[in-house]
């Protein structure tokens, strides 16, 4: 008896220290009694996180996320370079300087030349999963079993290597499958623009316009109709339309994790009096250069 009243008083007391500092024994919820189960006093205003660490666990070289903030936010963006992580703008880096990152990614989206490489350009794109060689099962040919159908029409990520390759050693569009030495549109870092797949419009109470150039176009008879015209003549449907085809979306920028501190330097266009070759090499990089933090060198080599 005398151990029972020990072990009640004891958790008699176990519950009035959770109780100051904010826990009890039941859940939080609209049927539950008071007190219920929190995580301490709710804080009247935010806590800022601290900075997460280089090189923290978790963190994957070539690995890609979202960031929920713009270039306005300089400041932290510049705090993320430091930390590794940079945007996926295009950059062109040199192959020794991020080794780390070379081995990860390749020359998947390209290279200038064989002493460089270049980052993913993901501004102003949708991501897309890899089909990676997908099969659809015998009696489901069909969307979305099938991936992606339109391979054949994926592209390479920098074409403008193509241009610079023949004088250039090492300078590769993308997108390239080192087995059969060519580009592979099966291949991650391959692009693809946006189109409509094939479908069907009914038109009631058509009138064939006869001399339509480019495709056939058609008008209604009656106002009541709805649409009350159906267009596939380019120029009108630029009137009508926009320009590409897409999902509702929303801005985020895509930062990837370099391995090393970095930082992102703005190469700025040639002089009125740069030389062909210093015209072709700015074409062939592109206008931003990754830089290891505190390389004095490659940040004033601009």
């Amino acid at each position: 008896m005398y151990q029972l009243r020990s072990n009640i008083l004891l958790a008699i007391v176990a519950l009035l220290m959770m109780a100051q500092i904010g826990l009890a024994q039941f859940p939080c919820n609209s049927n539950t009694p008071s007190p219920c189960l929190t995580i301490g006093p709710i804080p009247s205003s935010p806590v800022p996180s601290p900075p997460i660490p280089a090189g923290a666990q978790g963190w994957i070289v070539g690995e890609i996320r979202a960031f929920a903030f713009g270039i306005d936010s300089t400041p932290l963006i510049k705090d993320l370079e430091a930390k590794g992580w940079v945007e996926c703008r295009g950059q062109y880096a040199v192959r020794k300087d991020f080794g780390e990152l070379l081995r990860a990614i390749g020359t998947n989206w390209g290279a200038p030349t064989s002493n460089e490489f270049f980052v993913p350009d993901l501004r102003g794109l949708t991501l897309r999963g890899w089909n990676h060689d997908r099969a659809a099962p015998p009696r489901y040919m069909t969307s979305p079993y099938l991936g992606d159908r339109d391979m054949s029409s994926r592209v390479k990520p920098r074409p403008e290597e193509d241009d610079a390759a023949p004088t250039t050693p090492g300078a590769n569009p993308g997108s390239f499958n080192p087995t059969t030495g060519s580009f592979d549109p099966n291949h991650v870092g391959s692009l693809q623009a946006d189109q409509v797949g094939k479908h069907r419009h009914f038109v009631a109470n058509a009138t064939a316009i006869s001399g339509a150039i480019g495709s056939l176009e058609f008008t209604s008879n009656t106002s009541s109709d709805y649409p009350p015209t159906h267009y596939t003549d380019d120029s009108k449907i630029q009137k009508e339309f926009g320009n590409e085809t897409h999902p509702t979306n929303a801005y985020v920028m895509y930062f990837i994790y370099t391995g090393r501190p970095a930082a992102v330097i703005d190469v700025p266009a040639p002089a009125l009096n740069a030389t062909a070759a210093e015209r072709a090499a700015y074409t062939a990089k592109g206008s931003t250069r990754l830089c290891r933090l505190g390389d004095t060198a490659c940040i004033n080599s601009r």
